[in-house]
């Protein structure tokens, strides 16, 4: 097989599959990132509470997790 030919059928794919694995992978990182924040273990945490003073970071943390 030529370059040009496995090229073809490596596009072929990714055209088929991409959006999809993108799609899975955008859902992981999100469902991580929200699911670290109610058990306290959120890189973020201290961010957020410093950022977000209008609100009580004990309710708003779950909330946004």
């Amino acid at each position: 097989m030529d370059f040009n030919g496995m090229d073809r059928r490596i596009a072929s794919w990714m055209e088929k599959y991409g959006v999809l694995i993108l799609r899975v992978a955008l859902a992981v990182i999100f469902i991580w990132f929200g699911l670290l924040k109610p058990l306290g273990a959120s890189p973020a945490e201290e961010l957020i509470k410093n950022t977000v003073v209008w609100f009580p970071p004990e309710i708003f943390l779950p909330v946004l997790g």
